[in-house]
């Protein structure tokens, strides 16, 4: 998964390539870039997300607060 900005270009840090690959199915796996699953430095600002699936299925997501 990607964060993109408004204008739908990867966010520093948040990219395909800083994320971790997700290689298991487990009910609420959580996503990280670069070791962080932390996104508060975003709130307030408008993002899109971008999922990139390999041989999977995508059922939900969600936002948690910690």
């Amino acid at each position: 998964m990607e964060v993109l900005d408004s204008d739908g270009e990867p966010l520093e840090g948040y990219g395909l390539e800083d994320m971790e690959p997700v290689t298991r199915t487990v009910a609420g796996q959580p996503i990280s870039w670069g070791g962080s699953a932390d996104l508060s430095n975003l709130a307030g600002q408008p993002v899109q997300l971008r999922f990139h699936l390999r041989n999977g299925k995508f059922y939900s997501f969600q936002f948690q607060s910690e």
